[in-house]
């Protein structure tokens, strides 16, 4: 029998001094943290079951690398979005998680995701239903911003937090932030993340370039979980609503798309991954900011 044991989140208490005390130096201040999440405290981040030695993807940081892989998102979502359909058909999933994917990496997938109670098999394996472990998550919202999160985390050797309600912001009606890092080579950067194309209103994409210009971030990067390039200018067209924004510098990182448009803003997709697209985007800014520099 594999050997397995209960995952737990380990808090995050140093950290939270940490970030504490890095929010405490920026401009603009003083900036006040009324609230934020962990994954110790929020229940519809999808999570690991079980920490199992030797099985693939069954300790936090590779299944961090499941997660980054655009197929697995996809097929987690067919079961966290559409939860009233009571059983997937094996080539329904392979059709939905789209082209390139095998019916091998397929079925590894699925082996995994039954393991930590994610899918549940029937019909000799060829149909598959949402397991106990999704039965809490409403969508698929929270788990992309944690694994933006823990990215940013472990690539960028970043301080961060999700769903920061800062005081100064609230007064203002401009919500919060999906995502605030403080990276080790100092920048600072929020991460309004959207897990679907779908319902970005002119309205939400307002309140980005509100709190973009509100709070003093390096990068006020837009994340869009999507391999399309057309859904990122799309969204650039929606920001012209009463601005001037062009397509700006466009950068193709491992079939991710970067768009650098003004000042701090930034929009990119996952075509290449998560890990992809926040690489380039602290990359750009890092160079932006040493041009910006006085010499000597």
């Amino acid at each position: 029998m594999t050997e397995r044991f209960p995952y737990r989140p380990a808090r995050e208490v140093p950290d939270q001094r940490e970030f504490e005390a890095r929010l405490h130096a920026c401009p603009g201040g003083p900036w006040t943290v009324t609230h934020s999440k962990t994954l110790a405290n929020d229940n519809q981040v999808i999570r690991l079951r079980w920490l199992m030695p030797q099985q693939r993807w069954c300790d936090v940081p590779t299944f961090l690398a499941f997660l980054d892989e655009s197929p697995h998102r996809k097929l987690l979502r067919c079961f966290v979005l559409h939860a009233r359909r009571p059983l997937w058909s094996f080539e329904a999933l392979l059709k939905q998680i789209g082209p390139g994917v095998s019916p091998i990496a397929l079925e590894t997938a699925l082996q995994f995701a039954e393991r930590q109670g994610f899918v549940v098999a029937h019909h000799q394996r060829r149909r598959w239903s949402r397991g106990p472990q999704l039965e809490h998550v409403l969508n698929f919202g929270a788990t992309f911003e944690w694994i933006v999160q823990a990215h940013l985390q472990q690539v960028a050797h970043a301080v961060a937090r999700r769903g920061v309600v800062l005081k100064e912001l609230q007064e203002q009606q401009l919500g919060d932030l999906d995502i605030l890092a403080f990276t080790d080579d100092g920048l600072v950067i929020t991460v309004e993340c959207k897990s679907s194309t779908s319902r970005i209103t002119n309205e939400h994409l307002a309140r980005y370039l509100q709190r973009a210009r509100a709070f003093p971030a390096d990068i006020a990067l837009l994340l869009i979980d999507t391999d399309k390039e057309e859904q990122i200018t799309s969204r650039i067209e929606q920001l012209n609503v009463g601005a001037q924004y062009e397509l700006g510098d466009r950068y193709l990182p491992n079939s991710s798309v970067v768009y650098r448009i003004m000042g701090n803003l930034y929009i990119a997709n996952t075509g290449g991954s998560i890990a992809t697209a926040l690489e380039a985007a602290l990359h750009l800014a890092t160079t932006w900011k040493h041009t910006r520099e006085p010499a000597g």
